[in-house]
């Protein structure tokens, strides 16, 4: 059954190799020997390596299939009860390595991890027990070197689930006291097997070639400098860590013989196991006078809160201290962090806190020298400071308070007020197609009627005067505001030039405009943006593709900004002021 099964696969990964060959891309065979399809498409080179790459994957997968189905050889088997579950365990590492580890990374990465350590630690713990013969020394180095990795291994997957970054906080250092136990745990077993008698000299050197693969491949392949496939489908020859652990359940089914009993650990070993493994579990943790860290400023929530996607109102009052660690530990485009993150979380919340007690600059500027910011000279942001005391923040600004969902009501209510008190100022002048809304601006103040589709970058650059309230290039009008920044804005496009009607008004100016795809419009507010206009307004190109004539009305209420623009079929390029201009930039 090994052979049919081995064959099958071979078979297989032979006809998707025929078929890479045949539409010229490596990819079914690709997917077919290391499971993924995702992250390929690099940079190939010259093909050779590759292929080569691939074939000894194709003869290593195939050779562990057989390995890892033929079962233990026929004879007597152990009724040993540790032996039984051990080799319940082993196995079930097998078909983690073979097949499960397929649908478990379908699990979230913490689950994984967890998933990986439960499987993982009764083959480490279970070993030790099942040895004929040996040492008492060798029995407890190897009971404590597995009881280190085990532990060790899950310590790091618990500050990982809790969410303690790997860049500041104790794991770094851990990791290596891990990784140094769980070699020497199968150096030590290697060792062990080689001495017992149960298991073959060939299951031995596998065990040996796997464990030079695991850890040294990865560190000796970076030095090697080889390309992103061969380290990738090279990485697939830890099948023989898989046919070790096989090799070693299936001659594991045969009983141990010896003429004496196995050798108990000496006096006092499980206290000596005990001692060792609390005093390098303790090189885990970090001295008190480093930042401690209890939360990761760089997993993925942070980007959320740190470029403001998440609002305070959407966030769940016991995460809104880690949204504040997020914001003043952000240092994008080029802007530097607010509290450096070599400070622990207890002091940057304790900088935030006095932070929040004074509005005095002077003040805040001396606490961010005292915390070694680079931002000393800086204004302290609410949308900041509101995670740590909203109820000062509120004072000032009570719209950061708001979740997103109130901030969206809040905008349409803004919108929809606006709206409602702008009025056409010709109301009985009756157009083909007309509009009122409010315009919303920023900064500068200004909004502009262009073709949407026929309109160059260079009219863009052109259209805004250096002086005046509009001017026009190619297929855009730009209109400057006075000083609002809510506009209320008329439009109205005729079959034929309107009377001039100068009475009311402090700016009237006209220009020519073309519109090559048959369209003129004034850009609407999308959701989330602070311009254009409040509703849609028409398209103002009333006779399809041609030139277009554009008088722009402008004149200033004691509490808001009113424009008309009246558009119509027009051949003249000239610019034509006919009041004062007074809204000269």
């Amino acid at each position: 059954m090994a052979l049919i099964i081995a064959g099958l696969y071979a078979t297989a990964v032979a006809v998707t190799a025929v078929v890479s060959v045949v539409l010229g891309d490596v990819r079914p065979v690709w997917i077919a020997l290391t499971g993924y399809a995702e992250d390929f498409g690099v940079d190939r080179g010259s093909p050779t390596p590759l292929i080569v790459t691939l074939a000894l994957v194709w003869v290593a997968n195939t050779w562990m299939l057989w390995q890892v189905l033929r079962g233990p050889v026929s004879g007597p088997v152990t009724r040993d009860r540790r032996v039984a579950w051990l080799r319940r365990a082993i196995y079930l590492n097998v078909a983690y390595d073979v097949i499960l580890w397929w649908p478990a990374e379908l699990l979230p990465d913490d689950l994984y991890d967890v998933v990986g350590v439960l499987v993982w630690a009764p083959v480490v713990l279970l070993f030790p027990r099942v040895l004929g013969d040996h040492p008492a020394w060798r029995r407890t180095a190897l009971t404590l070197a597995g009881l280190i990795s085990v532990a060790g291994s899950a310590l790091i997957v618990a500050l990982d689930v809790m969410d303690v970054g790997y860049r500041t906080a104790p794991v770094g250092s851990g990791a290596a006291v891990v990784a140094l136990a769980a070699v020497a745990w199968h150096v030590l077993l290697l060792g062990s097997q080689r001495r017992d008698g149960r298991w073959s000299l060939g299951t031995v050197l596998i065990g040996l070639l796997g464990l030079v693969l695991i850890w040294v491949w990865p560190i000796g392949g970076s030095l090697l400098d080889l390309d992103i496939e061969a380290l990738e489908l090279l990485g697939e020859l830890d099948v023989f860590f898989t046919v070790w652990l096989a090799r070693s359940a299936h001659e594991l089914a045969t009983p141990w013989q010896a003429a004496t009993a196995p050798a108990r650990p000496y006096r006092g070993a499980r206290w000596l196991m005990a001692a060792g493994a609390l005093l390098l579990l303790l090189g885990l943790v970090q001295a008190e006078e480093s930042a401690r860290q209890t939360f990761n400023r760089w997993n993925d929530e942070c980007p959320a809160w740190a470029f403001g996607e998440t609002r305070y109102g959407d966030t769940r009052p016991e995460d809104r201290e880690k949204a504040f660690l997020c914001k003043v530990s952000t240092d994008a485009f080029g802007v530097p962090q607010l509290l450096p993150d070599t400070l622990s979380d207890q002091a940057v919340l304790s900088y935030g806190r006095a932070l929040c007690r004074t509005t005095n600059e002077k003040a805040r500027e001396a606490l961010l020298r005292e915390a070694g910011s680079e931002r000393s000279t800086w204004s302290v942001e609410d949308n900041v400071l509101v995670f740590l005391c909203p109820e000062v923040v509120a004072r000032r600004r009570p719209e950061l308070l708001r979740s997103e969902s109130e901030a969206r009501q809040a905008e349409r209510d803004h919108i929809a007020e606006a709206n409602a008190r702008c009025a056409d100022p010709w109301p009985r002048v009756r157009a083909r197609r007309e509009g009122t809304a409010a315009y919303f601006t920023v900064e500068v103040g200004s909004y502009a009627v262009y073709d949407p589709e026929g309109t160059a970058e260079a009219d863009w650059e052109k259209a805004f005067p250096a002086r005046g309230l509009a001017g026009s290039s190619g297929g855009v009008v730009g209109v400057y505001a006075y000083e609002a920044s809510t506009i209320c804005l008329t439009v109205k496009a005729f079959g034929s030039a309107p009377p001039l009607r100068l009475k009311g008004w402090e700016d009237v100016v006209e220009v020519g405009v073309v519109s090559r795809s048959g369209r003129l419009e004034v850009p609407s507010m999308t959701e989330g943006a602070e311009e254009g206009a409040g509703r849609p307004l028409p398209d103002l190109a009333v006779a399809g593709p041609g030139r277009y004539r554009v008088r722009v009305y402008a004149r200033a209420r004691s509490s808001y900004e009113e424009h008309l623009v009246v558009v119509y079929p027009g051949r003249s390029a000239k610019r034509v002021g006919y009041r004062s201009e007074a809204a000269s930039r």
